[in-house]
């Protein structure tokens, strides 16, 4: 009875330890995304998710993406960008815990003075100068489907060149020789028409709202989600004007410049406050409104 008893017990010991082996084994399996993605993604798209040479991978930028389209990216590529393989060798199973990493929120998001000064690049190709009759007949064309800048007068095309994940309004220096232009993915790029080029760019943040100029052209501000912050960078070196971010109340709307006094404007998505930023001083004043205002313009006097 004794030695029945201890086999039966030692069997039952034994399938449970398989159970439990088995059942650790497929719960890793699911969780091995992290890993999968620091292995096959993470040299182009950062070990945090947020991009280096190619876009973020957090949830917030997935959100238009079900899970078999993302499936198919990675099984199949994407033609138009070739820094994109596919990995049609991957099983389903590693495919799916990829996957199940992507939709996982992080902890937190960083991206400081330090991260926007090394990503700074404030040099280009020098090619022939943009040739304009009439500066007042400029056009800047943003084809938001293809990724794509033109530049036109008129009718002629000047200069055409690709521009990833464009986000937001094209801002000009006020002689019209300079512009910049914005990415959902915090990425600023200066285009100098004495240059016929890009030249120049720097990553303000992981997530940006819009961009923005002082009234002098001294500063490139950046209003950002990720994380919530106000960049303000030198317009002519991209390096940060200021020490540090300057921290917001909350989900920054948009910021704009006024024409008539140094200060700039922004709302909040979730927030009843106006920020109003002085570009001079760098400080900002906040005024108390009954509820937020997700989307605003401010009349031509600039008085409301």
């Amino acid at each position: 009875m004794n030695s029945f008893s201890e086999r039966l017990k030692m069997r039952i010991g034994y399938s449970l330890f398989s159970f439990l082996f088995f059942g650790m084994a497929l719960t890793s399996s699911a969780s091995d995304g992290k890993e999968l993605f620091l292995k096959y993604c993470s040299a182009c798209h950062h070990p945090e998710r947020i991009g280096y040479y190619a876009p973020p991978l957090l949830p917030q930028f997935l959100s238009n993406l079900s899970d078999k389209d993302i499936v198919r990216i990675i099984r199949e590529g994407i033609p138009s960008a070739p820094l994109k393989p596919a990995f049609s060798s991957m099983e389903e199973r590693e495919i799916k815990a990829i996957v199940d990493f992507l939709r996982s929120r992080p902890m937190a998001i960083r991206w400081d003075a330090d991260d926007i000064s090394r990503s700074v690049s404030a040099s280009g190709e020098n090619k022939a100068p943009v040739r304009l009759k009439d500066l007042h007949n400029l056009t800047v064309v943003v084809e938001r489907g293809d990724n794509r800048v033109w530049i036109m007068e008129g009718e002629d095309i000047l200069d055409k060149f690709r521009y990833e994940n464009i986000h937001g309004g094209i801002k000009f220096t006020s002689d019209g020789r300079r512009f910049f232009i914005p990415s959902r993915d915090g990425w600023i790029g200066r285009y100098d028409m004495d240059k016929g080029a890009l030249y120049g760019r720097v990553r303000a943040c992981v997530h940006m709202r819009n961009i923005s100029l002082s009234r002098d052209g001294r500063y490139l501000i950046a209003s950002c989600l990720l994380p919530g912050a106000i960049a303000v960078l030198d317009s002519d070196t991209l390096m940060p004007a200021a020490k540090k971010l300057i921290p917001v109340e909350g989900k920054i709307n948009a910021l704009y410049e006024l024409n008539l006094r140094d200060e700039a404007v922004f709302t909040f998505r979730d927030v009843p406050l106006i920020g109003i930023l002085n570009t001079k001083g760098l400080d900002v004043r906040y005024l108390k409104i009954d509820e937020p205002l997700e989307g605003f313009f401010i009349d031509p006097f600039e008085d409301y």
